[in-house]
């Protein structure tokens, strides 16, 4: 699945919207990430910038844990 979406991508431009919380999926696939939490665009960037504001952790669950508490969600 994750080959496919990647070829899609690339061959034809569109934009994929993907809905998942595997953050596996998440990172082999992106270089952009919309985050929403109840309504509001937390975060619209790479994981990259979200690491550099929540480095302290280790793991992308922990990652993404951070900013959700940083929004108090």
């Amino acid at each position: 699945m994750r080959r496919f979406i990647r070829e899609i991508n690339a061959e034809t431009k569109v934009t994929v919207i993907l809905t998942t919380h595997d953050m596996n999926d998440i990172e082999a696939l992106t270089d952009r990430v919309i985050l929403i939490g109840k309504g509001r665009i937390l975060h619209d960037g790479s994981f990259a910038e979200i690491r550099g504001k929540h480095g302290d952790t280790t793991t992308t669950e922990e990652v993404i844990a951070a900013l959700y508490q940083a929004h108090n969600l």
